[in-house]
């Protein structure tokens, strides 16, 4: 079944100081690039839905580098609790 944003939203109800970060981590970020595209776009959703959400990355563009982590940070910041999306 396919879900609309709205549909994804409203079932993703979230305590964001007890739930987990949905963090994803993507090789490469680049703007125009379908997964970059994908991956920031699925962030945005999760962040409007009360996720803390972010995008880790081995390379990036220089026009994106405001918009993801060095993937070396990732197991710094995150916790057992967190979930990870590999692209």
């Amino acid at each position: 079944m396919l879900q609309t944003r709205k549909t994804v939203e409203k079932t993703l109800s979230v305590n964001t100081v007890t739930d987990p970060h949905i963090n994803q981590l993507v090789p490469n970020l680049a703007r125009y690039d379908a997964i970059g595209n994908y991956s920031r776009k699925l962030r945005d959703i999760l962040r409007g839905a009360g996720y803390r959400s972010e995008i880790y990355v081995g390379e990036t563009t220089p026009d994106l580098r405001g918009e993801c982590g060095d993937y070396r940070r990732h197991a710094q910041l995150s916790s057992p609790r967190n979930v990870l999306i590999y692209h």
